[in-house]
């Protein structure tokens, strides 16, 4: 592999887990040599020799070499020096040693390439004394559980900052601290799903932005595979609907991440019957986490992330672009003139008021509601033109209501009753126009053909009413 200086280098290969320490075997007066782990693994690393007391005064000639043992064998190591090297100066070399005992030793490398150059600013010089090192891959062994690293020869440096009108020239020492980088095979995993949901009540869902965004979170057993987690994200196959899927989820891998629900296929409602159930209309995902443990793919139990009654509701307005907007869940309610195809509606406290008071009003005709609140895809598909439906009708917001009008006529009525109707539906239109509600023309405009009009077999009413969230 190339010198890659200054750059962290990952261990080559797939599978398991990586694993990081820094080893800091520090000299000169500094503190005892350790290990920091950057990345916990049930790999263990141990400083052999020299004694962790040593203490080394003359920086001019070097510490003791350092021994490191792994508790089990590691794969694919690499050693990455983390202190600038002084120009000129030996890199010195790691013997990396496999269970069988077989070594092979690498010698380190430096980018010397800023040695010597001069660099200004604001008429202050200097010339380069260090040197970056080489992140060291160990190739020819499978394993590794030993290494002696023979540090750079010259443990001190010098430096000279040079001023108009001084030289400040100062000398430090160099410790000895390396990145160890390596696989830690994985035999067993166990990954759980402890969070799949979306951000509505109830963990539900739509596909309007804002409202699509999908939290993710699992576990697993063992702790240093977190940041390894995959997730796949499908369409519930238990259904009868067609779930487009997140493409992907951010971010790409690790245990708590979002996904973003696609908008979805507006065409798929055409076929769902009056009133239908939630498995016909629900939007629904499967999801999974998993692992690798060393080239066997671990996946937990699958969770699923489901639409709940309002929320497919809302999800009509959203794809069939319903005019006036996405009614907000605190909208919906029971009501005695829902005519729907689910057991909640949108209710409307204006619309619900006024309308009590037209049927105090016109005591002791009795009103009788034939269609009140509508969904939209019952609206748009199953109650038809034919019966005055419109795509941005209030009947979808709780602010409508079409009432029978008395006799209720035959197919071929006779004068007296048509009358008798018309009477009625006078009535009714003038007490409701009275109280402040709009009342739909009962018979056709010749100057507007397309002009909608009830007819006298039942009075629209309506009110325009703002969507509350």
């Amino acid at each position: 592999m190339a010198p890659s200086f200054a750059v962290y280098v990952p261990p080559p290969g797939e599978g398991g887990v990586v694993c990081t320490g820094y080893l800091k075997g520090r000299a000169f007066g500094g503190p005892a040599g350790y290990i920091d782990y950057g990345h916990l693994c049930e790999t263990s690393l141990d400083i052999v020799s020299p004694p962790l007391q040593a203490v080394y005064e003359d920086g001019h000639t070097g510490p003791y070499d350092l021994t490191v043992a792994f508790s089990q064998p590691v794969a694919h190591l690499v050693v990455m020096p983390v202190d600038i090297w002084h120009c000129g100066a030996d890199p010195g070399s790691i013997t990396a040693y496999a269970p069988s005992g077989v070594s092979v030793t690498l010698a380190f490398t430096a980018d010397e390439s800023d040695c010597g150059v001069r660099h200004e600013e604001h008429n202050v010089y200097y010339f380069g004394s260090g040197t970056l090192p080489q992140s060291l891959v160990i190739t020819g062994l499978d394993s590794v559980t030993r290494v002696v690293i023979r540090p750079t020869s010259d443990m001190s440096w010098v430096s000279s900052v040079f001023y108009p009108d001084h030289v400040v020239t100062s000398e430090g020492f160099i410790g000895t601290v390396y990145l160890l980088s390596f696989r830690e095979p994985v035999t067993t995993a166990d990954v759980t799903i402890f969070r799949a949901q979306g951000p509505d009540a109830g963990g539900s869902f739509t596909s309007r932005p804002g409202e699509n965004r999908l939290s993710l979170g699992a576990g697993v057993t063992p702790a240093s595979l977190a940041p390894t987690i995959q997730w796949e994200i499908v369409d519930d196959p238990t259904d009868a609907v067609t779930t487009f899927e997140p493409n992907g989820v951010t971010p790409p891998f690790g245990s708590n991440v979002e996904a973003l629900v696609p908008p979805q296929d507006a065409g798929r409602w055409a076929a769902v019957p009056h009133p239908g159930s939630l498995n016909q209309k629900s939007l629904a995902l499967r999801v999974t986490a998993a692992v690798d443990a060393s080239g066997t793919l671990v996946r937990s139990a699958p969770a699923l992330v489901r639409q709940d009654e309002i929320d497919t509701i809302r999800e009509e307005y959203i794809e069939l672009g319903v005019a006036q907007g996405v009614p907000g869940r605190g909208q919906f309610g029971v009501s005695a003139t829902n005519t729907g195809d689910y057991t909640v509606a949108v209710t409307n406290g204006d619309f619900n008021s006024l309308f009590v008071a037209l049927q105090l009003a016109l005591q002791p005709l009795s009103l009788r509601v034939n269609s009140g609140y509508r969904n939209p895809v019952h609206n748009a598909y199953h109650v038809g033109k034919a019966s005055g439906a419109v795509s941005d009708s209030w009947h979808q917001y709780g602010c409508a209501a079409d009432l029978q009008t008395f006799p209720t006529l035959p197919v071929f009525p006779t004068a007296a009753q048509l009358a008798a109707a018309q009477s009625y539906w006078d009535a009714v239109a003038d007490q409701a126009l009275s109280l402040g509600f709009i009342v739909e023309q009962r018979d056709p405009d010749p100057q507007h053909a397309d002009a909608s009009f009830s007819g006298v077999g039942h009075v629209h009413i309506e009110l325009k009413c703002p969507l509350a969230p």
